[in-house]
Parts: structure tokens; C-alpha cells; sequence
């Protein structure tokens, strides 16, 4: 009975997510590139020049770079990983703060002989927060950083304030509550049934995007949720980055708003606001990778 509750719930929510989709205009395609396994799965296109590094979000993977980030592998080293405890990557059972994952990154890198010379690192969400404690932590392996839609909250009562006011659906998933260990948990039990629905709840990103989503443990979910995001710590680190950093949101974003980036003091800093919902990666990527390549001339 308690397993036919929970799958009642999780299907309850998943329909009403259906409903509240819509559509929007993404511009996406299949990623090329080299498969590496190793401390993360990542691909890496190119073998010569500076490295570009391209960190995910929460719930996603490195294919959410698609095929037009490829075209930063033209005179660059570009790598793109699945972070640790999503996509392909190793899903140990704890060890997702921000300290484990950015180790877990240069492992990669170094695997993938990137050591050598300052990357130039964006980020997507999470992603940028990550690319932040990357920066503040190595200084000396970033050469600048392009942080799309970061969620740079004050401390983590606004993290929790902001998320739960985006809706029932956001205090259900993007919240650390047993109802998101539920549908985590029930993900974890019926993976491929959950990746199959994920394509039907979700019409506007593409399949594999979609089920993307559903790639990860509720430790990997909930341990980076909560210590990489909700723990707010990130801003502190802003004023502290003395390579070029590149602050980028959308004036329709509700996760990271441009009224985050209020008050930030970092002497290399510079913010632009596009006319763009959260998921810039996937709605504006011919915009994205000019950001990146900018960073790298």
C-alpha cells in the first residue's frame, strides 16, 4: 500500500507539472565530442589552445551543452562534464558540497591533460556557483568565468523563500522535504519509467534533456541541493575572484533573478541582462558560447 501511495503521489504531481509546461522556443542539438570516464564522464572536443570548461545545473548533465557549444572546441580544449552524482558520472553515497565537487572537476581536468594552462569556466545555475568556488579556491587554474544565471541568494532562508515562491511544484522537488525524497526515491525505483515520463511531462526541452532530469540519486540531488545552493555561501566568494567574471541573466528568470546580482562587489566583474527565461543554455546558446568565447580572447 505505501508503494502504490507513493506512486499515486509521484503521478499526482507529474500531472500537474504537465500541465503547468509550456512551451518555449529551444534551440538544440546533439553534442559531439569524445566520451571520457574516468573521475567524471565527460566529452571534450579539441586538442590545442586554452581550456573551456562547461558545468551543468542541478538535474542535468553536460548534454545540456549541445552541439552549439561544440564550436568552442575550434582552437580551444573544450570539456564538459557530467558533475559528480548526475548523468554518467560516479554516484557515491555522500560528498557533494562544493569542496567535493570541484575536486572531483580537476580531476577530470587533469585526466584530461587540461592542467597545464588557466581554463576559461562558465556555469549554468548550479553550475556557475560551482565555477565560482572553483575560482575562489584555484585561482591560479581560471583564467576568467562566465556564470549563467547563478542563484546567488543572501543566505539560505531567502534560498528557501525565493524557491517556495515559484510554486507548489518547486517546495514539492527543489526543496530538501520527505515529499522530495518520495519522488526522488520513486524516481530511483522505476528509472526508466521515470525517464519515459519526464519526455511527457516536459514537451518543451527535448527528450534526452528531459531525461536527463532523472539522472541522479537522492544524494547527489539532495546533498548538493542543500550545500551547494541552499547553503548560500557563494556571494561571500564574489569579492574575492581577481580574474574577469561575467555575470549573465535573464529578465525573465524566477530562480535567479537580475535583483540577486544587487550589491555585489567584485572588482572584475561585469553583468548583462538578456531578454531570457532560466534556461539560457538551451534558449540563447548561439549568445552563450560569443559569451564564452569573449571570455577567451
Amino acid at each position: 500500500m505505501r508503494r502504490v501511495s507513493r506512486t499515486a503521489t509521484v503521478l499526482g504531481m507529474a500531472l500537474w507539472c504537465r500541465r503547468a509546461a509550456r512551451r518555449r522556443h529551444i534551440d538544440w542539438q546533439p553534442p559531439g565530442g569524445a566520451v571520457h570516464h574516468g573521475t567524471l564522464t565527460a566529452r571534450h572536443v579539441g586538442d590545442a589552445g586554452a581550456p573551456v570548461l562547461l558545468l551543468h545545473g542541478l538535474a542535468a548533465s553536460g548534454r545540456v551543452f549541445g552541439a552549439a557549444f561544440d564550436s568552442l572546441g575550434d582552437g580551444h580544449r573544450l570539456i564538459v562534464p557530467d558533475v559528480l552524482g548526475f548523468g554518467e558520472s560516479p554516484t557515491p553515497n555522500t560528498g557533494y558540497g562544493p569542496e567535493q565537487h570541484v575536486d572531483a572537476i580537476l580531476g577530470c581536468t587533469t585526466e584530461l591533460g587540461c592542467d597545464d594552462e588557466p581554463m576559461i569556466v562558465a556555469g549554468h545555475s548550479m553550475g556557475a556557483l560551482l565555477a565560482i568556488h572553483l575560482a575562489a579556491r584555484h585561482p591560479e587554474r581560471v583564467r576568467a568565468v562566465v556564470a549563467f544565471a547563478p542563484p546567488l541568494y543572501q543566505d539560505p532562508d531567502e534560498a528557501r523563500l525565493r524557491i517556495a515562491g515559484l510554486g507548489l511544484m518547486a517546495r514539492l522537488f527543489a526543496l530538501d522535504t520527505r515529499w522530495a525524497h518520495a519522488a526522488c526515491q520513486w524516481v530511483c525505483d522505476h528509472r526508466d519509467l521515470a525517464a519515459t515520463l519526464a519526455q511527457v511531462l516536459r514537451p518543451d526541452l527535448p527528450g534526452p534533456i528531459a531525461r536527463d532530469g532523472v539522472h541522479h540519486t537522492w544524494a547527489s540531488y539532495s546533498q548538493s541541493l542543500r550545500q551547494v545552493i541552499l547553503a548560500a555561501d557563494t556571494r561571500t566568494l564574489v569579492p574575492t575572484l581577481g580574474m574577469p567574471v561575467h555575470f549573465i541573466v535573464g529578465d525573465r528568470d524566477a530562480i535567479a533573478p537580475p535583483d540577486l546580482l544587487g550589491g555585489l562587489n567584485a572588482p572584475r566583474a561585469t553583468v548583462s541582462i538578456w531578454d531570457a527565461d532560466h534556461d539560457v543554455e538551451l534558449t540563447r546558446p548561439q549568445q552563450c558560447v560569443e559569451a564564452i568565447a569573449s571570455a577567451a580572447d
